[in-house]
């Protein structure tokens, strides 16, 4: 009798142990659909709802639990929620080593993702590596390339290159082993970016060509998508724009627009073009892609992204002087970049603004939208010297100007000049290596000598008229913008601050690449945006955060 109620009692346990784990699955299964058709909430519900069921399964089904913690940190990281999807990836590796195997692998790299997301590029480097260990161990090429590839990128955004061409050159030779012609390909534009970075242009262009002619053997259209947008790049970036403008028109003819990752492949293409044709001087062609940008970053919810693309419409109307728009889309870059909190986009929205209010004779609006733009800098973690000389150049101009507009107005014969205050209004750094005054002091002192001169003359009255018309033509040529010079003006004294004397404000070494002669400056050249995810590379099962190989 004992022994037939214990016999009931094991029974129903299994049964509710069983139907359980039938939930567990079922859950699971209905998480994947959601996640396969990128409808990312309700995949993590189901997923975090079968983790917790999963909770008091036996051991026998503990996998299940870890595969179910592992996607829905894949979720959380298609969110962009990197913090929450480490979490649940560190939940799913195993307490022994012993029991590692390829679930632990497909971890391992999915952490070194988010990590790399995070711009954590050590702790990125050391799952991938565990990642590639352990691939290795079960002979799992396709993967193997895969983990190479993100490993070059992490030696890249470290400033090794020749890790980056070693990691790059064995996941090409992979590829090429397992007859991957297109990843192989995809691979190959990589190792071009490279020698295109480093000055090889001969190397490159060879590794172009190559390129485009295996792409003719390639069926895969999102494949030749995205090498063909790597290619465009790279031709924009070795100022071989015809060519720039042909792969990403191939890129366009290719473009599926469907997930969340093709669209923002789509409006990375859009705006690569139209920054190209903004170089090619062709504005009302670049505004039109600039525009199919905007639209698809809105569809994302990208702020930044679309910041960057209002800048670079805002430039091509500038260009076709149509200053009233162009400064209705630096203010739109502005604000969208401010509810992005992207500083870099809100400072070049700032200079196209100071810029503009320059050009119309407007130096108080100017030298507060300058003024802004350097304060947009200096809360960057990583500075600029291009930009941050470049900002203060103009805002010395600007300061000169008006300076020289006011003493154009008074009459110099017969207003005497406060000395001592206006040297004390623009005094210049106390550097060491400044060897002679700043040119914003050298104009101070020349209105000076001008009046002083205008005074000792206006006492012979056969040269007072004459003397008088010839000191007031010297101001002409300081009222037009003049070359750029090279110095930081200390105009603090002169209420413009922001609470930092500037010439206390140094810019820090940047660790990033040297911008290219198609990159250097917002206002006189359009940009792309950089450090955006490159569509996947094919065969995966889980995210890639890969990048677009080159910044324009």
């Amino acid at each position: 009798m004992k022994l037939d109620k214990k016999v009931n009692s094991f029974d129903s346990r299994n049964d509710a142990a069983l139907k359980k784990r039938k939930e567990v699955e079922n859950l699971y299964r209905r998480a994947s659909k959601h996640l396969q058709k990128d409808n990312i909430e309700k995949a993590i519900e189901r997923f975090e709802e079968a983790v917790q069921k999963s909770e008091g399964l036996n051991a026998v089904y503990i996998k299940l639990k870890y595969r179910c913690l592992l996607l829905a940190g894949i979720c959380y990281a298609r969110q962009g929620r990197h913090k929450d999807a480490l979490k649940r990836f560190q939940r799913a590796i195993p307490e022994e080593k012993a029991t590692e195997d390829e679930l632990t692998f497909e971890i391992y790299y999915n952490m070194g993702l988010s990590k790399l997301s995070l711009n954590a590029l050590p702790d990125a480097i050391v799952f991938f590596d565990l990642a590639l260990c352990g691939y290795r161990e079960i002979n799992k090429l396709d993967m193997q390339a895969v983990i190479l590839s993100k490993l070059g990128y992490c030696w890249i955004k470290s400033d090794n290159s020749n890790q980056a061409v070693t990691c790059y050159k064995s996941s090409r030779d992979i590829f090429k082993q397992i007859n991957d012609l297109p990843n192989e390909t995809l691979i190959m534009t990589e190792l071009a970016s490279l020698y295109a970075d480093s000055g090889q242009q001969k190397k490159c262009l060879t590794i172009l060509n190559d390129i485009r002619t295996r792409c003719q053997k390639i069926q895969e259209d999102d494949i030749l998508c995205q090498i063909y947008y790597n290619a465009g790049l790279i031709y924009n970036q070795i100022s071989i724009f015809n060519d720039a403008i042909e792969c990403f028109e191939l890129a366009i003819d290719r473009l599926i627009v469907n997930t969340n990752d093709e669209k923002r492949l789509g409006a990375l293409i859009y705006q690569g073009l139209g920054a190209v044709l903004n170089q090619t001087e062709k504005y009302s062609e670049a505004i039109d892609y600039h525009h199919k940008a905007i639209k698809l970053f809105d569809d994302l919810k990208d702020k930044s992204s679309q910041a960057k693309a209002l800048c670079n419409i805002a430039y091509a109307y500038s260009m076709l002087n149509k200053i009233e728009l162009s400064s209705q889309y630096y203010s739109k870059a502005c604000h969208a970049a401010n509810l992005a909190h992207d500083n870099i986009s809100e400072m070049e929205a700032n200079e196209g603004l100071g810029d503009i209010a320059y050009r119309q004779g407007k130096t108080d609006d100017a030298l507060l939208h300058y003024k802004l733009a350097i304060k947009m800098l200096t809360l960057c973690k990583q500075w600029s010297n291009d930009a941050f000389e470049r900002i203060t150049t103009k805002l010395s101009d600007c300061i000169e100007r008006k300076v020289a507009v006011k003493f154009y107005q008074e009459n110099l014969a017969n207003i005497e000049i406060d000395d001592s205050k206006k040297l004390h209004e623009l005094t210049i750094p106390n550097q060491g290596q400044l060897s002679t005054l700043d040119h914003t002091y050298q104009t101070i002192r020349h209105y000076q000598m001008a009046k002083t001169s205008a005074s000792s003359q206006f006492n012979n009255s056969d040269n007072a008229i004459n003397t008088k018309g010839d000191n007031l033509g010297l101001t002409a040529s300081y009222l037009q913008p003049r070359e750029i010079h090279h110095h930081i003006a200390r105009v603090d004294q002169m209420n413009l601050a922001m609470g930092t004397q500037y010439q206390n404000l140094k810019p820090e070494p940047k660790d990033t690449v040297e911008h290219k002669n198609s990159q250097e400056k917002l206002l006189t050249e359009p940009h792309i945006e950089n450090n955006k995810p490159r569509k996947s590379l094919a065969n995966s099962k889980s995210i890639h955060h890969s990048r677009s190989c080159i910044i324009l």
